[in-house]
């Protein structure tokens, strides 16, 4: 009996451990192209990985891949845990606001535990997109690479 309960506990400690460590799939593109400066940056993020890609509209600019670096397995599960707490299904997949020039971001969402969602934002900022890019750039541990750059720098 004794020896029963301690296999029982053993095996619900085992699985709840392999639960809180057990990588999950997920992908996280943020692209961000400025009109008036010509240039588009883009965030690629799963669960491995984060990428910071470059392109603009002038002469002899190229794709470009700036920045790479592999995410820890701590860093990936709490930027899942983000993801999966925020409710990105209660967006709109289009937001505009009137004018010429600005921030167009383009959001791609999609993994385990959530359904894939498109989010355009033109010139608007949602306070919800927000707090993704601001949790995305802490993955970055080099801050000229983050999109809000200029909130770390001292």
């Amino acid at each position: 009996m004794q020896r029963t309960f301690l296999i029982l506990i053993w095996l619900t400690f085992s699985l709840c451990c392999k639960s809180l460590t057990e990588a999950h799939n997920y992908k996280v593109e943020l692209k961000h192209f400025y009109g008036s400066e010509g240039f588009t940056v883009h965030y690629f993020v799963n669960q491995n990985s984060i990428k910071v890609r470059y392109n603009c509209d002038f002469e002899n600019c190229k794709d470009k891949l700036i920045y790479q670096t592999k995410l820890d397995r701590q860093k990936s599960t709490n930027f899942y845990s983000f993801l999966t707490s925020t409710n990105f299904d209660t967006l709109k997949s289009d937001y505009e606001r009137n004018g010429f020039d600005g921030r167009y971001t383009t959001v791609k969402i999609s993994g385990d535990s959530f359904k894939s969602k498109t989010i355009n934002l033109v010139r608007f900022e949602h306070p919800i997109i927000e707090q993704l890019i601001n949790e995305e750039d802490l993955l970055i541990p080099e801050i000229k690479y983050r999109l809000y750059s200029h909130k770390y720098k001292k």
